[in-house]
């Protein structure tokens, strides 16, 4: 399963913003041992893969799924631009799953300042925001990737 322990907490940093202060430190400057989540009792959603853009219907899926319930990515690869997974929800990458960044940067632009950084930190859009920074938000057997590191 793919979890935020000490060894990937680097790549999985660099996809996630937390709109928390202190809080990407916090995943950083922490080694503790971080305990396996568990998986929420009830899923919302099972999303099978497409061939195209599956930005929106990821992000209805997600909107959609009740508090506390999961959103499971079965196998196959999802490709997707920036989403936001609200507070309570899991979202579940099955084993043979792959949740693939949009490289197309126009999909992380915000009011056509991507790219650049303004005097509090805002530049793109990050691939996945966390309303509430939890471990359990993202747990499954799968690789989340972002395009740049392929190319």
């Amino acid at each position: 399963m793919l979890f935020l322990h000490r060894n990937v907490k680097g790549i999985i940093a660099s996809l996630i913003a937390v709109p928390l202060a202190g809080s990407c430190a916090a995943l950083s400057a922490n080694n503790a041992d971080v305990p396996e989540p568990v998986l929420p009792a009830h899923i919302c959603a099972r999303l099978a893969s497409s061939s195209g853009d599956d930005t929106r219907r990821l992000q209805s899926a997600i909107d959609n799924c009740p508090r506390g319930e999961a959103l499971q990515l079965l196998a196959g690869r999802f490709t997707s631009g920036p989403l936001t997974i609200k507070s309570g929800i899991t979202l579940w990458i099955s084993q043979g799953a792959m949740l693939v960044a949009d490289s197309d940067p126009r999909a992380y632009d915000k009011n056509g300042h991507c790219g650049t950084v303004d005097h509090k930190g805002n530049g793109c859009r990050p691939f996945i925001l966390l309303k509430v920074p939890t471990v359990e938000a993202l747990p499954g057997k799968a690789l989340l990737m972002d395009r740049a590191a392929n190319r």
